[in-house]
């Protein structure tokens, strides 16, 4: 698994997959 997934993973479910789903974490 790479961070990036586990980032978006974590992104997903805590905001919507929609709005912050696809949002990089810097």
């Amino acid at each position: 698994m790479l961070q990036g997934e586990i980032w978006y993973a974590n992104l997903s479910p805590t905001k919507g997959s929609e709005q912050a789903g696809y949002r990089p974490v810097l």
